[in-house]
């Protein structure tokens, strides 16, 4: 009977042991699972995180910090936004941000050496800034329109000052027929005088436009244009004769236009005359 009883109650105590086993690889099994799925969840969340983070926050920092530097004043125009630094060994320094003092050292430069080459070239064309109050503040001086020849012989004109095209600065006077500027300088001088010509001529017009200089009272041709006939299809027909170029004058210094032949110039044509000057 024992033995039949222990072999009944043997195998099922085997039984209820491998049982037990399964249930406890399932429960490990089941949370190794869990802590996996943990593991992946904080990871998503983790390179989420990491994603917003880098879009947001991870991008450069382009904030200009304007790092300031000091050089010596005599290479920079010296203004309000410098701070000046002084120094016993060196001179004085200005100090101020990067890109300020580069675009100041390159106008200085700049501005340096077109003064040089204007003092080596007196006639050098200057620098003209359309529209600006610079320009409009400049003399400038126009004469519009001739007046009768007052003699026969006279090969110098009188201007029409109280012509409506006409306009004379403060700092060009108007003597005699003459421009004389008060101011030393570089001026455009320019004149323009029309003609009847005539077939039965047979020796061309001379235009000129002369300077008496100031300082020695001599007078000198500074320009001179021809107008000829010998191409004249008709008896007669009118011409016009420009000149016009830039010089260094000095003050005082006297313009005057002259023409070889008085008595073609048409004196009626009062746009088609004139004579000025302008300072550049």
């Amino acid at each position: 009977m024992d033995n039949k009883e222990g072999r009944t109650f043997l195998p099922k105590d085997s039984a209820k042991s491998n049982q037990d086993e399964e249930k406890r690889a399932s429960r490990w099994r089941k949370l190794t699972l869990v802590l996996i799925a943990i593991n992946l969840v904080c990871l998503i969340v983790l390179l989420i995180v990491a994603v917003i983070w880098t879009i947001q926050y991870g991008q450069p920092n382009l904030v200009n910090t304007k790092q300031m530097y000091c050089i010596d004043c005599s290479k920079v125009n010296k203004s309000r936004e410098y701070k000046v630094i002084g120094n016993d060994v060196t001179g004085d320094e200005c100090c101020g941000s990067a890109d300020m003092m580069l675009k100041d050292m390159v106008q200085t430069k700049l501005s340096k050496n077109l003064n040089e080459e204007e003092s080596r070239d007196p006639f050098h064309y200057s620098r003209m800034q359309c529209g600006t109050d610079n320009l409009r503040k400049r003399p400038a001086t126009r004469l519009v329109g001739l007046l009768p020849r007052s003699e026969s012989n006279s090969n110098e004109f009188r201007w029409d000052k109280k012509s409506k095209l006409t306009f004379i600065h403060k700092d060009i006077n108007y003597r005699d027929g003459k421009l004389v500027p008060t101011l030393r300088g570089t001026y455009y001088l320019y004149s323009q005088i029309t003609v009847n010509l005539n077939r039965t001529s047979t020796s061309p017009i001379s235009h000129m436009v002369y300077r008496r200089r100031s300082r020695d009272n001599k007078m000198e041709q500074l320009l001179e244009g021809a107008i000829s006939n010998c191409q004249l299809s008709v008896n007669s027909s009118d011409s016009t004769s420009y000149l016009g170029a830039t010089f260094m004058l000095e003050a005082n210094d006297e313009i005057a236009v002259k023409i070889t032949h008085p008595g073609a110039v048409k004196y009626d044509s009062s746009a088609g005359n004139y004579f000025g000057m302008h300072k550049i």
